[in-house]
């Protein structure tokens, strides 16, 4: 554990490269994911030291993304083995949460429609003879 009982923020110690490759999604992915399972895997103790969503977050996606040990990533992230299966598990559930998934889905589905009015070939529009458009 941390000699001052403060667990660091992972967000503030890298930058978005350094988070694609130990976590494989960058800040804006994290923060979105954090507001999308805040009410279902919020700290419901007032415990000094419950964790936040963002660190369950981030401890499932290290857990997932390099297949890791889970002793080895409660030590990365200051935590104890059970505390990242427990972590794990929660982040698993919400994401498996039908109205988390839908709401995901929403939100992906408006992204894509967005680009597909922007670019057009995205739709499978296409304006020009493909002789042209080479």
């Amino acid at each position: 554990m941390a000699a001052n009982n403060h667990r660091p923020n992972v967000l503030d110690i890298y930058n978005g490269r350094q988070l694609l490759e130990r976590y494989r999604l960058d800040r804006e992915g994290i923060e979105f994911l954090e507001a999308e399972l805040n009410q279902f895997i919020g700290p419901v103790a007032t415990r000094n030291r419950s964790m936040t969503v963002t660190e369950k977050i981030l401890i499932t996606l290290r857990y997932l993304a390099t297949g890791g040990i889970q002793l080895n990533d409660g030590d990365i992230h200051y935590v104890s083995q059970p505390s990242v299966s427990r972590a794990v598990g929660q982040v698993i559930d919400a994401l498996a949460n039908p109205h988390a998934h839908k709401t995901t889905r929403s939100r992906v589905e408006r992204g894509m429609r967005k680009l597909k009015r922007r670019w057009g070939i995205l739709n499978g529009e296409r304006r020009l003879k493909p002789e042209k458009a080479c």
